[in-house]
């Protein structure tokens, strides 16, 4: 199998709501890297003269996160609902010294939120702030496919493989008939996993354009209709074509210390680990290499898309979960507002 490789240029990508500005299209291109001929002999991941996956320190700080929501209660017991995105520590990033006043809640696939829940009596004036605060180390991650010699049979009972191998709501659909017709075309081409990866993400990259910026996480059957979608309509697309066969795939949802936003794709490989891979800087560069490589240089919020939320005694249903916060205002009327203050670093 020959695949090519190339170490990311800098680049700077953001989404809102979920929205992705374009990254530099001078990056530069470097030589292809071959993955070695499986002829040679095999060697298990802990015989290799390195690691596979590498992390490097890439910035450290601490960030606020926080919401305000106004408005009048219109009725007795209104109740305000608010929800902001928990980091936590991972393969991307340490996180230490988080301070809330909310309540801290982590979702079965290890997601985690903060809640707020009050309750006010008709004609009181609500002028609720929601805040978080920790500090962060983030990490670059790159992967020598090189010295991957066997892809290892996944395994069929872990957590990893049950979560991320299903449909998503209407936003990660794996048996929907044009992902189907798309991933069994690529897989005939395919000479393993990581082949079929690659061609997903080459595929996605250059059939389909990035679209409606600021408009949210769209069904895939509306990314399809359309041709495209930002970052993370993108990456769902991408995510579905590998969950089809059966590959561990999830999005990777992040903020930025600058106010910023992205989110991108990871597959597992058993035995070695998740596979950072960004379709969006793909497209937008579509002479770089942005498949095995992280450039460490946001804060992970989320893995996954339609995540239930308990807040109070309600539990609420939402497409993703990234800087704004989610809220829920049992007396929504013209007299209600909220604003979302940008993430800012703490001096």
């Amino acid at each position: 199998m020959r695949v090519f490789y190339r170490l990311l240029a800098s680049a700077a990508v953001l989404i809102a709501s979920v929205s992705c500005d374009l990254i530099d299209p001078d990056a530069p291109d470097r030589d292809p890297v071959e993955k070695p001929d499986s002829s040679e002999e095999e060697k298990t991941p802990e015989d290799q003269d390195g690691p596979v996956i590498s992390k490097l320190r890439r910035s450290s700080g601490t960030l606020e996160v926080s919401m305000t929501f106004t408005a009048e209660a219109s009725s007795s017991s209104s109740r305000l609902h608010v929800a902001l995105p928990c980091p936590q520590s991972g393969d991307y990033q340490d996180i230490s010294n988080l301070e809330t006043d909310g309540q801290s809640k982590i979702t079965d696939k290890g997601d985690g939120y903060l809640t707020w829940n009050e309750t006010y009596e008709r004609g009181s004036k609500v002028n609720h702030t929601s805040k978080v605060v920790f500090d962060y180390v983030t990490y670059s991650v790159s992967v020598d496919f090189s010295r991957i010699q066997e892809i290892y049979p996944y395994d069929t009972e872990s957590d990893i493989y049950m979560n991320y191998t299903s449909s998503s709501g209407e936003y990660i659909d794996p048996m929907n008939p044009k992902i189907k017709s798309i991933a069994s075309s690529l897989w005939a081409k395919s000479s393993d996993v990581v082949d079929y990866a690659y061609r997903c993400y080459e595929y996605v990259a250059s059939k389909y354009s990035y679209l409606n910026p600021n408009t949210g996480i769209h069904t895939l059957e509306d990314n399809l209709r359309a041709g495209g979608g930002d970052c993370g309509n993108l990456s769902a697309i991408y995510i579905s074509l590998l969950r089809n066969r059966n590959i561990p795939s999830r999005p990777v949802v992040c903020i930025r210390p600058d106010s910023s936003f992205h989110v991108w794709s990871e597959f597992y490989l058993e035995s070695y680990g998740w596979i950072p891979v960004d379709v969006t800087y793909k497209n937008s560069d579509p002479k770089g290499d942005y498949f095995g490589i992280y450039p460490g240089d946001g804060i992970v919020v989320s893995n996954e898309y339609d995540l239930l939320l308990e807040i109070g005694d309600r539990s609420f249903n939402i497409p993703l979960l990234q800087t704004y916060a989610y809220w829920y205002w049992n007396m929504a009327g013209p007299e209600d507002s909220y604003t979302i203050t940008s993430m800012r670093k703490s001096k």
